[in-house]
């Protein structure tokens, strides 16, 4: 009944225990963290997609990756650029470029 809701948590701005939740790595709750995130504007949300960015776990960062993309923040591209740099999971690369490219076609369209 009283599951792990990462959309509510997200929208009560309950960033310290979604970032202990990441920072747990526990993958079960990660997607939702980051699809929840994907959809908020708000600071809390990017900087926990961040935190999962920095992540040691592959799946995290992808997952991370992803939601940065669909949130469509232009301060991702610094963040996904040094990704770039030190990603080893052809995965993780793909979805690097894939998240860019979202990016910078919200960038070019609000121009």
């Amino acid at each position: 009944m009283f599951g792990f809701n990462a959309e509510s948590m997200v929208k009560r701005g309950k960033w310290e225990k979604l970032t202990a939740v990441v920072e747990k790595a526990d993958m079960s709750k990660v997607p939702a963290i980051a699809a929840a995130c994907a959809k908020s504007k708000e600071d809390g949300a990017y900087n926990t997609l961040i935190t999962m960015l920095n992540s040691d776990n592959v799946e995290c960062k992808i997952n991370a990756v992803k939601a940065l993309g669909e949130q469509g923040r232009p301060a991702a591209i610094t963040q996904l650029m040094y990704q770039v740099k030190t990603a080893t999971s052809e995965e993780l690369k793909n979805a690097i470029a894939a998240a860019l490219e979202l990016l910078h076609n919200m960038k070019n369209d609000e121009e």
